[in-house]
């Protein structure tokens, strides 16, 4: 009956149990191997009894999904001028007209700073569409990778340099060493001789650290899972999470339902109203003694003050940001009046 209903739970799910030989030693099939129905699983065999359950050895074929490079925009910055956009930028209204702005309020101004700005790279440094290849996330990968792999393209760049000047000179006509004088012998030999054995060597040089690179990470991904599976001890939950993450499943994202911006600002909004509501008739707390500091006076920003602001400020950028911060950094000269009008 039992085994009639693990039957049925099993092609309710798509899966298939591999084991068709008994695996305990009172010749019953305790020990199982659960598929899809599309995964091939092969080479399965039960083995010795190492208690009294046998070991059950099997080979499968995994794939991993290829991954389709998704088109992210980029600009162009190598085809960037920077003495035509400084042009263009001291001709612009972000430099221009400045009186004229005192009738402008502050949300106005940045709707102005944007549209200047993205104008303006438009036409200097335009989007285009690079497809980019999304690569899965290695959660073993830490420091230690990290300066491994940049030390083997240190490596690689060496070695391809010094293959080009090889081959550069090799086809050249070899001057006879006889004739040449004692001065300009080390230089001839230099070029001739040092040349092809330090391709050799950086080639050398580059293979094995490739190969430990590769050692490195195998290591690395092996004692990660090992640690993680040893934590997941008396926790199921977790013991199958991280054989999903063995496996490479990857972990399905909850929807957010769709929901923009708007609708969020008026949950919190509705949510606060009903709360003042429900307080209404609720005492205000007396409070008997408060701050009696107050700002009187402001002091006027000079240029002198936003440009150390700006100076001072990290290259840090976000995709709302209509212009890269090193960008607003290189020409915070012609722009610092505006950005004075803007928060005075």
């Amino acid at each position: 009956m039992h085994a009639t209903r693990f039957t049925d739970l099993l092609q309710t799910f798509d899966c298939v149990q591999h084991v068709r030989e008994p695996t305990h030693r009172a010749g019953r099939t305790l020990d199982v191997v659960i598929s899809r129905a599309d995964t091939d699983v092969h080479q399965l065999s039960v083995g010795d009894f190492l208690s009294d359950h046998a070991v059950v050895k099997f080979k499968l074929s995994l794939r991993r999904p290829a991954t389709a490079p998704q088109p992210v925009m980029h600009r162009r910055w190598r085809s960037f001028i920077a003495a035509d956009f400084e042009a263009d930028l001291s001709s612009s209204r972000l430099c221009t007209g400045l009186d004229n702005l005192d009738q402008l309020s502050g949300d106005e101004l940045m709707e102005m700073y944007d549209s200047e700005m993205l104008l303006l790279l438009d036409k200097h440094c335009p989007r285009v569409a690079v497809k980019q290849k999304q690569c899965r996330l290695t959660p073993w990968f830490d420091a230690e990778c990290r300066k491994s792999r940049r030390h083997v393209r240190v490596l690689e760049r060496r070695y391809r340099r010094s293959r080009k000047k090889a081959d550069k000179s090799a086809w050249r006509p070899r001057p006879s060493i006889t004739s040449l004088q004692h001065s300009d012998m080390t230089t001839r030999l230099a070029t001739f001789r040092v040349k092809p054995w330090c391709q050799k060597a950086d080639k050398s040089a580059w293979l094995s650290e490739m190969k430990s690179l590769h050692a490195l990470y195998e290591e690395k991904n092996r004692q990660y899972w090992r640690n993680e599976t040893a934590d997941s001890k008396g926790d199921s939950r977790k013991l199958w999470r991280t054989m999903s993450g063995i496996m490479g499943e990857k972990q399905t994202s909850s929807d957010s339902g769709g929901f923009t911006a708007d609708e969020f600002a008026s949950f919190f909004v509705d949510k606060v109203e009903a709360v003042r509501q429900s307080t209404s008739s609720t005492p205000l707390h007396h409070v008997s003694e408060t701050a009696a500091h107050t700002m009187a006076s402001w002091k006027p920003v000079t240029p002198d003050d936003v440009l150390i602001l700006i100076s001072n400020a990290l290259n840090k950028s976000c995709q709302l940001d209509a212009a890269p911060t090193w960008l607003a950094k290189q020409y915070r000269g012609l722009i610092a009046p505006f950005y004075i009008a803007a928060v005075q």
